[in-house]
Formats: structure tokens, sequence, C-alpha cells
């Protein structure tokens, strides 16, 4: 199905809620369309997501402007490889594969510390549906629905 509401409704009870609750986010509107580039084969240097690239991945900036950290999505083979440090970051990420109905998992890697996520693309010739909407979009639509919602009760 390419309809975002079924792909949501096919994630964790707790990651949903964490993603309404906006945790996340930030990681998850730069992460998400940068793997989908990838997944589509339309890597854009020039996109906002990227616009900080080098050869060895780029770096995203946190809300607060802050010193950011590094976030590096390497092609493999088969897919993609990131190391993620943070737990809720890993979360995030498996639930953005699930949504995009990609197999992710887990590993350590021993030469950074991090826990490293495996990411497979499905194999060529092999559909997979394309969500309508972003999961990140989803989340921002479904938002502002319910905010025009309860400024409607109020009036």
């Amino acid at each position: 199905p390419d309809d975002p509401r079924v792909l949501f409704e096919r994630l964790e009870r707790k990651v949903k809620q964490m993603l309404k609750r906006g945790a996340g986010r930030d990681f998850l509107a730069a992460f998400e369309p940068r793997l989908t580039a990838m997944l589509r084969g339309q890597e854009d240097p020039g996109s906002p997501v990227a616009r900080e690239d080098s050869d060895d991945g780029f770096t995203l900036v946190d809300s607060e402007g802050g010193p950011g950290f590094k976030l590096e999505l390497v092609r493999t083979r088969v897919g993609v490889e990131v190391a993620l440090g943070d737990a809720m970051h890993r979360l995030v990420a498996h639930a953005v594969c699930h949504f995009h109905s990609l197999s992710s998992s887990s590993r350590p890697d021993p030469a950074s510390g991090k826990k490293q996520l495996v990411i497979v693309f499905p194999r060529a010739g092999r559909e997979v549906p394309r969500p309508r909407m972003l999961l990140s979009e989803f989340l921002d639509a479904e938002e502002q629905q319910g905010q025009e919602q309860s400024f409607e009760h109020a009036a």
C-alpha cells in the first residue's frame, strides 16, 4: 500500500507515540529524505539535506544551532550502513525503514564503538510500495490537522 496512514499504523505503538510527541523529528526530517534519495538512486548534492555533503557523509546541525553531529550514510553493495550512537535515532531510523518497507538491523561497529544500522534495499526488479508522502511529511500533516481541529473546537 502507498497510503501513509496504513504504513504509519504498521509501526509499533511506542514508536508512533514517540513520533507524535515530536521526539526525534529533527533527525527524522534530515535522515528520511536522504535515505529515500539513496533508495531511489537520486542522490542530489544540491538538496537542502545534502548541502554539507562530503565524500564520507553529511553533517546535521541540531535545532538549537549547536555543533551538530556527523551522520554518515555509506552505500554498500546491498543498501546503506550508518553508525548511530544514539538509541532514539536508531529507533527512528528503524521506523523509517519499516514505513518504507525496507529491511534493517543493528549490529555493533567495533571501529567506532557505535551501533551500525544496516539497511537492505530491495533487489533489482523487485518493486517496493512507494508511500505517497514521507513519514516526516505525514506527521507534519497530522499535526497541522490536529491544530486546525483544536482551533475549530475553540471557536
